[in-house]
């Protein structure tokens, strides 16, 4: 999740856009504003900033040009550049982007943070840890700089690192809640289940009405054999999102591996309901799996990420799973 706008508080940036009518009319004001002014670089700066929340990183990349036109050396503007191209995946320019702001200011942690993430997604992990680390150094209130280092550090397979650079972000804010569920992989990931438990129990606290924090806490009771309360947990996670017939075809195994039968076989015939009419899960439902959200990730990327990681192939394979556990409990077992 990549965080509010360089140099504007996510607080003041929700605010500003709701009282604007939205994102989009907000920055398409701000753009009027900065083409009719007398070529102030500021507010060709704040409305590309605006562009960005818009979800329209192109567009801000060029108000950007034209700020940096005006001003070459204007340290925000090369940060929001970083940022625009971060977010619109074009993560070579983004780095060039905070290789020139870090000459302007080589104490500027964003710019870093961005940069470690630009190498990130650019196959380079090791100078991204660098980078990372040395934003966390300068800015250790940074949640995006540890938030990331848990990302590198998670798909290098040092879950423990991880867990505890994404429980540093979550005690600093940004995005608490993905935070915590991702120091829960990462510890389940490890192999400490109990712990892992613990962190999303607190993202179940954190967000009660988020599907996917109960599905990774009910997938964390069921590892640890607790089938009765991981049933409850796929109960709240169909309740908060009940398109979705993975999770249905997930309770309906959990309550065969409980043996409550009746509920099982219930929970799978809404999964294959559900699997026959082509629906999915909303995004709230998609696992995390060290996903590249930190980075800027547009909504097409989301939605592409969400359907490969939910795809056909593993509603299928749930689906079985529930109906062999299902078959195994047999008939006349628990018709709760």
């Amino acid at each position: 999740m990549a965080g509010a706008a360089p140099g504007l508080a996510a607080e003041d940036l929700g605010r500003k856009i709701e009282e604007h009518g939205g994102a989009r009319r907000y920055a398409a004001l701000l753009e009027r504003r900065a083409r009719r002014g007398p070529g102030d670089p500021g507010a060709y700066c704040e409305a590309a900033v605006m562009q960005v929340a818009a979800n329209r990183p192109g567009r801000a990349v060029s108000l950007l040009r034209e700020a940096l036109r005006i001003a070459p050396e204007m340290l925000p503007a090369h940060v929001a550049m970083a940022h625009a191209y971060m977010c619109a995946g074009r993560y070579a320019s983004a780095a060039r982007s905070c290789r020139r702001a870090i000459r302007l200011d080589p104490g500027s942690a964003y710019a870093r943070m961005l940069y470690g993430r630009s190498m990130m997604f650019m196959g380079r992990p090791a100078r991204a840890l660098r980078l990372l680390r040395a934003a966390a150094r300068l800015d250790p209130g940074l949640a995006g700089a540890d938030e990331s280092l848990g990302h590198v550090l998670g798909t290098m397979g040092r879950y423990k690192e991880a867990a505890a650079c994404y429980r540093r972000a979550a005690d600093a804010g940004g995005a608490p809640v993905h935070s915590v569920m991702c120091a829960g992989e990462c510890l389940a990931k490890a192999g400490l289940l109990k712990d892992a438990l613990a962190e999303f129990d607190r993202a179940v606290e954190l967000e009660p009405g988020m599907s996917l924090a109960h599905r990774l806490r009910a997938d964390s009771l069921s590892a640890l054999g607790r089938h009765s309360e991981a049933a409850a947990s796929y109960e709240a996670a169909t309740d908060a999102d009940p398109g979705s017939p993975l999770l249905w075809a997930a309770k309906a195994l959990c309550y065969g591996r409980a043996g409550m039968a009746a509920r099982g076989r219930d929970s799978l015939a809404r999964a294959r309901a559900l699997r026959r009419s082509g629906s999915r899960s909303s995004i709230d439902g998609m696992r995390p799996m060290f996903a590249d959200i930190v980075g800027g990730m547009q909504r097409e990327e989301m939605a592409a990420f969400r359907d490969d990681v939910f795809s056909d192939e593993d509603t299928d394979r749930a689906i079985a799973d529930a109906a062999e556990a299902l078959a195994s409990v047999g008939k006349g077992a628990g018709g709760q």
